[in-house]
């Protein structure tokens, strides 16, 4: 299931917006309104943040919950810290990705291999092993 962004309404909290207990189904969702807020760190710096919804099935919220307290964080920052860690190595694959289609474009020669061996061997004889 994807994330979901509901628009809050100004005369009532944005819980009023769910699937209440009796199983009545909530609004169609409208466009995101985002929520920005600022958290001060130290003395000086802000750091801007956004509210998101985010839905969780019951087992990866358990999962979540467990992790937060093993490691006494928050949910909000196990979240963050994932997400970060995925796009980060989604620009890594793709950097990967652009090294190998420039060599695939211009391969190494042989005069650059060889080059490469001999500055690997002087390289190894000069450690002081």
């Amino acid at each position: 299931m994807g994330a979901q962004c509901l628009k809050p309404a100004r005369s009532r909290p944005v819980a009023a917006h769910l699937d209440d207990a009796m199983g009545e189904k909530a609004p169609a969702p409208s466009p995101c309104v985002t929520v920005a807020t600022a958290t001060t760190i130290g003395y000086h710096m802000t750091v801007a943040r956004t509210q998101t919804l985010v839905q969780l099935s019951d087992e990866l919220l358990r999962r979540l919950d467990e992790r937060a307290a093993r490691e006494g964080r928050s949910r909000s920052a196990l979240i963050r810290d994932a997400i970060e860690g995925y796009l980060h190595d989604e620009e890594n694959a793709r950097i990967d990705r652009e090294i190998r289609e420039g060599y695939e474009r211009l391969p190494t020669t042989a005069g650059e291999l060889r080059e490469a061996e001999r500055e690997a061997r002087e390289a190894i004889r000069e450690e002081p092993w």
